[in-house]
């Protein structure tokens, strides 16, 4: 049976049943065992008070009044923690485009929010040979110089996307600033990605210098290494991780009906036992200035 809209919102829902907007008035985890325990609570005092009133010669009517007014007093508790909150009912605010430019930041907000100056910023839309607009498959329109801005606000701010930060500064909204942030990555892979892809010779001088900020920064916290050119060859570190993935082969081989499925091993072979879960596992080198 479908519940009716009015219904929906009688109870509080689950937060991950909400839009992200509306999620800190769902229920959690910690409210949902509360329920738990309430309802474990009142089903054992309904059982108590039936025993008591069934049995007339035993029954005492002072204490079946007082688990009745206890049963009450749960039920109370539980009805407040599943009301749905009047927030939820209230339209959301607009979140409304600010039109940020390079020029409408103060001078120390660049380095700050951008790891760029106003002057490094202006150069990366010059020599990146950046059009004016950058459009996606869904006709949005983003005017790129708002868009990089974006772009590495979000690469260097350690929250995510629907974080408020974003609205107050922007004006951007979660969804725009995931789908520009994709625009922008495409439209870089696309046109420069032959300068990152197999240029590791590109680094190999740097190598000296990266071994030794690599001693002066262990050296900071008291590991100390014989300072002689070419003795500490640490030039980066090995960095692992696990790239999450659906269950692939999951499905049909072939579209109609009774298709054979694909092999079971197909899914064995992308799950981590040790995360539980399908993914991709992949190695890089990080290098000191940030590279992998």
């Amino acid at each position: 049976m479908v519940r009716s809209q009015m219904a929906y919102h009688l109870y509080r829902p689950n937060r991950k049943n909400l839009y992200y907007r509306r999620r800190h008035l769902g229920l959690v985890a910690i409210d949902r065992l509360q329920i738990k325990d309430l309802l474990r609570k009142m089903k054992r005092l309904s059982m108590i008070i039936a025993i008591m009133e069934n049995d007339v010669m035993d029954a005492d009517e002072e204490n079946v009044s007082t688990l009745k007014i206890l049963f009450a007093y749960l039920y109370k508790q539980y009805r407040d923690i599943i009301r749905a909150p009047e927030e939820l009912n209230n339209p959301l605010t607009r979140v409304l485009s600010r039109n940020r430019s390079i020029d409408s930041f103060e001078e120390e907000d660049y380095i700050r929010n951008f790891r760029f100056s106003k002057n490094q910023l202006k150069d990366i839309i010059k020599f990146f040979q950046m059009p004016v607009k950058l459009y996606s498959q869904y006709r949005h329109v983003f005017c790129s110089e708002e868009l990089l801005l974006v772009v590495l606000f979000y690469l260097h701010y350690p929250c995510n996307t629907i974080d408020l930060t974003f609205k107050e500064i922007f004006g951007w909204d979660s969804w725009k600033v995931n789908l520009g942030v994709k625009i922008f990555s495409n439209w870089l892979l696309d046109n420069w990605s032959y300068l990152i892809y197999d240029n590791m010779k590109y680094w190999l001088p740097s190598f000296p210098y990266f071994a030794e900020r690599i001693r002066q920064k262990l050296e900071s916290y008291g590991c100390y290494f014989p300072s002689d050119p070419g003795v500490f060859i640490i030039k980066g570190f090995i960095d692992c991780t696990v790239y999450t993935s659906c269950r692939p082969g999951s499905g049909p081989t072939t579209e109609g009906i009774n298709s054979p499925r694909h092999h079971p091993l197909i899914q064995r072979s992308f799950y981590n036992g040790w995360k539980s879960f399908h993914g991709v596992k992949w190695q890089t080198a990080s290098l000191p200035n940030g590279f992998i």
